[in-house]
């Protein structure tokens, strides 16, 4: 079986909209005309993502599916190598850093999101 066969997932679009027919999706989020999505898969989910080129290095924004807010990781803060003409990315291991209840104070660190994982060739594991 190969790892790196998405094609029994079902896909999850939670940043951007779905991509149009010829591959290519567009973000209500960005200015760019087009920016190179990537799929990234995370235990029975494909979740979709931007990368960006940016002048200090590269930024990958995806959603959390935890707490479905926004993550931008850039590579000047987590070692990152992106592979444009596969399509494939790896990250360190990152950690979401959004409060899950909105309503509910921080305090001591109790209501944070917390996912955390590690990106390896579009497949993320819990980190």
């Amino acid at each position: 079986m190969d790892p790196y066969d998405n094609t029994k997932y079902e896909e999850e679009y939670v940043f951007g909209d779905p991509p149009e027919r010829d591959g290519h999706g567009f973000s209500k989020n960005s200015f760019r005309v087009q920016t190179p999505q990537v799929k990234i898969r995370w235990k029975d989910k494909l979740l979709v993502g931007e990368v960006y080129a940016e002048p200090t290095g590269i930024m990958l924004n995806i959603i959390c599916p935890k707490c479905l807010h926004s993550i931008k990781i850039s590579s000047t803060r987590k070692a990152m190598e992106w592979d444009e003409k596969r399509g494939q990315i790896s990250v360190e291991p990152f950690q979401c850093p959004w409060e899950l209840d909105t309503e509910v104070a921080v305090g001591q660190y109790t209501n944070l999101c917390k996912w955390s994982v590690a990106i390896d060739k579009n497949i993320a594991k819990d980190a």
